[in-house]
This record gives C-alpha cells, sequence and structure tokens, in this order.
C-alpha cells in the first residue's frame, strides 16, 4: 500500500478514525465518545456568575460553571449578570472546572472565521512557501467576498485548502455564506436566550460530522486508499472528502477497501496506547510529556530480552528509532527539549555508529561556534542539539519547536483518573519543592529518568531576568548540595533543566558548582566521566544546548522502579 490510508471504526461507545501510512504506522488519530459529556468546540451564550482580577466563571446551563481563560482581551470587564459569547475550550477535571475561551472560531471547509474584533478583516492561514501570484489572488478574492459579505466583529481566515480551489471562486463564497449564515444563526440564538431567560445556555452545538471534517482537512491531499466497519460513517466521510479534495488531485481509487482485522487491530491498539509509535518489527517508541520535556523511550518487545540481544541488533534497532524520531515529533506535534532514550549498547565505536548516524538523519552541521560542539539541522528548522549519543546514561537530546497543541491534546481530554500523568500514585509526579526566595523546583519522574526544572519568577527587563535566573540556578545547585536529592529521594538518571544561561561564564561556573555538590572526583574514567558518593556519575558538562546537567545517582539496586501506568488511558494521560 502506498500513500496515506483512512481507516473508519464504529462501535456503540465510540466513533474513530486512524491515518495510517504504508507501513501501517498511525500518524493521526481522532476518536468520539457518544456517552461522554463535553464543552469541546460548543458555543455558548453564558451569564457571568463571578467577576473578580484574573479570575471570570459563567454559567452554562446544564453544562454547569465554567472558568473563562484570555479574559483579559475582553474589554470592559464583563460583570455578574452580564451574558458573553463563549467556546469550550477544556472538559472539567476532577476537581477542576471546564475551560471556555472568548476567542470564537467557526470552521468551514476553506475558511474559518475568528471571533475578535473583526481587526483585521482577512487573514491568512497558510504554508509558509507560497506562490506570491496565487496568494495575492486569494488576499484580492477574500476582499471582494468579504465586502459583499460582511460579518461585523469577525475575521475571516483562509485555510490551506482554499489554495486548491482559486480557480473555483463560487466553492470559496459558498463556503463563506455557508459560515455567514451559522454566523446570523447564533447571533439570532444569543438575542433570544437573553430575552427569554433560556436555562440552556448553548447556542451551537460541534457536531461529530464537524470534527471529522475539521480532522480531515490536512490530510486529504495525500489520501489513497480508505476502509470503513460502518456503512454510514463511510457515507459521511466521503461527502467530506468529495467536498474538501483539491481539483487536480488524483480520488481514491479504493474508497471501499474492505475493512480487515489488521484494521481492526490497530484501533485497539491506538486506544490503548496514545502515547505508542510503532516502527514494526517488534520495535515501537512511547514517550511522556512534562513541563520542558519530551521524553522518547525506544522500545523492544520482541521474544528475546533486550539485554541479552547482540550488540549489532540493538544497534540496529536505535538506529531505525533514530530514522524516525523526526516523523514522530511532526506527526504527533511534539516539541521543547527532546530526549531519545535508545537501548544501552555495549560494544566498540556503536556510539559513534550511531552518532553518525543521527547526524545524516537531521542533516546535521556545525553551528561554528568556537567555545562549544554546537549542531544545527540544514533541511528541519529549529533543530540544535550537541550532536552527542551518551554512552553511559544511554541518551540524545535536542531542541525541537512545538507548534500549537499536540495530537493527543487535539483529539482527546487529560485523564481524570491520572490527571494527566500518566501514572498511578507516584509522588514524583509533577512535584513542586520550594526553595524559598520565589524559587522552587518541579520535579517529574518519567519511567527510570527524573526531569527536575528549575523556576523562578522572571521580570519584564532582560537585564534583570539574567541576574534572577543565574541567582535561581545557584540555589538549585546548592540545595542538591544541601541534600535535596536525598531528600526527596531521587535516584536513576537525573536531568537538570537550568534557565537562561546565555554566557559561557555561566556554564562554567554552575559546572564547578555542581561538581563540588556532588563531591565528585578530578579524575574522569576511561570514557571521560566523573564519580562521587552514592555512586554519583557525571560528565560534568552542561549542556550547551538545552542547557541541562544530567548525573546518576543513587547505590546500585537503588534506582528507581517504574511507576505504573494509568490503567484508564495507559500510561498516555490521555484518553480520546
Amino acid at each position: 500500500m502506498s500513500g496515506k490510508r483512512l481507516i473508519f471504526n464504529l462501535t456503540p461507545e465510540r466513533q474513530a478514525a486512524l491515518v495510517v501510512d504504508g507501513h501501517y504506522r498511525v500518524l493521526d488519530s481522532l476518536e468520539i465518545h457518544h456517552d461522554r459529556d463535553t464543552v469541546l468546540n460548543h458555543i455558548y451564550h453564558a451569564e457571568v456568575v463571578h467577576s473578580s482580577p484574573g479570575k471570570i466563571d459563567v454559567d452554562l446551563g446544564e453544562q454547569g460553571r465554567a472558568r473563562l481563560i484570555n479574559h483579559s482581551s475582553i474589554t470592559p470587564t464583563p460583570k455578574p449578570g452580564e451574558r458573553i459569547l463563549v467556546m469550550g475550550h477544556r472538559d472539567a477535571l476532577r476537581h477542576k472546572l471546564p475551560l471556555v475561551t472568548s476567542r470564537i472560531k467557526l470552521q468551514g471547509y476553506f475558511f474559518h472565521l475568528l471571533h475578535d474584533g473583526g481587526s483585521p478583516p482577512c487573514r491568512f492561514n497558510l504554508p509558509e512557501q507560497v506562490d506570491e501570484k496565487d496568494f495575492q489572488q486569494l488576499q484580492d478574492l477574500m476582499q471582494s467576498l468579504y465586502a459583499a459579505h460582511p460579518i461585523p466583529n469577525y475575521s475571516l481566515v483562509a485555510d490551506p485548502l482554499a489554495l486548491s480551489r482559486l480557480h473555483d471562486g463560487d466553492t470559496l463564497e459558498q463556503d463563506i455564506l455557508q459560515l455567514r449564515e451559522l454566523w446570523a444563526e447564533i447571533d439570532s440564538r444569543c438575542r433570544g436566550s437573553a430575552s427569554n431567560g433560556d436555562s440552556d445556555a448553548r447556542v451551537y452545538a460541534h457536531t461529530d460530522a464537524e470534527r471529522l471534517r475539521d480532522w480531515m482537512a490536512p490530510h486529504i491531499s495525500d489520501i489513497k486508499s480508505a476502509s470503513s466497519s460502518d456503512a454510514r460513517l463511510k457515507e459521511t466521510a466521503f461527502k467530506i472528502y468529495r467536498k474538501q479534495v483539491p481539483s487536480g488531485t488524483e480520488k481514491i481509487s479504493e474508497w471501499d477497501a474492505p475493512f480487515s482485522e489488521t484494521d481492526r487491530r490497530l484501533f485497539d491498539r491506538n486506544r490503548r496506547t496514545g502515547n505508542r509509535f510503532d516502527l514494526g518489527d517488534d520495535i515501537y517508541l512511547c514517550w511522556r510529556l512534562t513541563e520542558a520535556f519530551v521524553v522518547i523511550n525506544v522500545e523492544y518487545e520482541g521474544p528475546e530480552n533486550p539485554k541479552d540481544l547482540p550488540a549489532k541488533k540493538l544497534l540496529a534497532i536505535n538506529i531505525k528509532a533514530c530514522e524516525s524520531l523526526v516523523h514522530l515529533l511532526r506527526s504527533e506535534n511534539l516539541g521543547g527539549i527532546v530526549v531519545l532514550c535508545f537501548l544501552p549498547m555495549d560494544g566498540k565505536n556503536v556510539h559513534d555508529r550511531l552518532e553518525k548516524k543521527i547526524k545524516r538523519e537531521l542533516q546535521l552541521q556545525p553551528a561554528g561556534n568556537k567555545h562549544t560542539e554546537e549542531y544545527y539541522s540544514k533541511s528541519i528548522k529549529g533543530i540544535r542539539t550537541d550532536g552527542r549519543a551518551d554512552p553511559r546514561f544511554s541518551l540524545f537530546m535536542m531542541t525541537y519547536p512545538k507548534h500549537g497543541r499536540s495530537n493527543l491534546e487535539k483529539s482527546g481530554m487529560r485523564c481524570k483518573d491520572c490527571l494527566g500523568t500518566g501514572f498511578v500514585e507516584t509522588p514524583l509526579r509533577r512535584l513542586n519543592h520550594a526553595l524559598g526566595d520565589g524559587i522552587s523546583v518541579t520535579v517529574n519522574q518519567v519511567d527510570y529518568l527524573t526531569a527536575v526544572d528549575v523556576n523562578a519568577g522572571l521580570g519584564r527587563r532582560k537585564e534583570d531576568n539574567a541576574h534572577i535566573a543565574m541567582r535561581a540556578n545557584r540555589a538549585v545547585v546548592k540545595g542538591i548540595r544541601d541534600g535535596m536529592v536525598g531528600e526527596l529521594k531521587l535516584s536513576g538518571v537525573i536531568i537538570v533543566d537550568f534557565i537562561n544561561l546565555e554566557e559561557e561564564s555561566q556554564r562554567y561556573l554552575l559546572q564547578q558548582e555542581m561538581a563540588q555538590a556532588l563531591q565528585l572526583g578530578k579524575d574522569p574514567d576511561e570514557m571521560g566521566y566523573y564519580s562521587g558518593p552514592n555512586e554519583a556519575c557525571t560528565d560534568g558538562i552542561v549542556n550547551p544546548v538545552t542547557g541541562t546537567y544530567t548525573f546518576a545517582y543513587g547505590e546500585d539496586g537503588e534506582y528507581p522502579d517504574k511507576p505504573r501506568d494509568c490503567p484508564a488511558c495507559n500510561g498516555s494521560g490521555w484518553t480520546r
């Protein structure tokens, strides 16, 4: 099978869809639960029930009370008893209220309307590289259509699919007219609910078909085949496809492809493991998110124990993971400080070979910094790394920009059983430890690795921030020296994420102070690592790209047990 494949599945509990590639790797997913009460993307003409500086609560009627975000953009501040238009942003989490926003978005096939005052009236949500002639043609068309069909207080935003219909002005105009009708209907319901005192504040319900349409849009040009377990769901999806597919694109030739047992197993696995990315040959990547890190583990589930595999096969598994790393980050929209935890390897030159593969796969080239080993990618914007596959800790680290919400955030909600942590009753997850003077650390155990993020209240002036950040970094080092690691019972591989390290001298100072805090010896071993009491081990370097310091701590046999995965979300932290 070549190209992308759409697979739909319908059960009494949920409606689900997958996009897979030619190797049946899941690229994107959507899951809609029929029995789940949600506020997501529904629009409400809600009454303000509480208004104070920094907090506004509204009444959604049958959905109860909700908290308004980005309320600072509403002027003047609404008072209790007033009604405002809001859209569902996040469902309730245990003791936390649902979240709503005043940034209303009405989505069409090729355009969407954004309620934010309507200035400027026409905007563009297009790829970076767009033909200038096509852009000018689209801009002129939008301005003429908006002038003919104005929508007060809303901006008209062009989505990428609009470029494919530039020759078909009637279709684009019809899309705008339908959006205008939707706006008029919502406006009429708002006036009606205000005058009638309607108990149900919802004025627009985001339907399952509309969710499916919005989810299909980014993939529509690349779909080559489709299958479904349900005829009605298939018919709904095909209507959306025919409406969205760009003219000139080769139409799907296998829309009626049979729904196979392989397809069905994909849905079962995807429901259980929302943070799993299969590579085939019993290899998969499993990722966890913290405040700053994306931790990606290379996993092998073959008949052999990974510890018993020969060095050649371990290297092949790790190389295969590196080949799929960027594909995973892009398809799941993950970003931040990326930590790839590859399978430990022993053998001559295996880590050098892995580093060469990583540099070739990411197309890395030296950044030209005389003082540090630093690389950036020629072809993938935003990737920066020191290019090192750590042989002692089996880690590779880099930065990768995140654009908006991850796919799990878009298509699901945080698990209510574990509050989105992915683990059951682990004390080292989102643990905030105060160090005084407004400085603290946030501790997150992720499998066998523990991330320690430094927090400090930064000001507005850049020169002040540099001083505040360095004071916070040194306070954390002092906390480590005074026994913070033992007090919090941290062990295993620990990564400290320092903040705002812009000067080489700052990194050098922290390296010296960390060596004193861990009581490291003066001479490194044959691999270049320093040792200290409590089996402390480190290369002694603050990473010049990520600003992190990695060390191991704890007597042999006392490394942390892997936290137990939450059974409700299978450790992903999200339910779909």
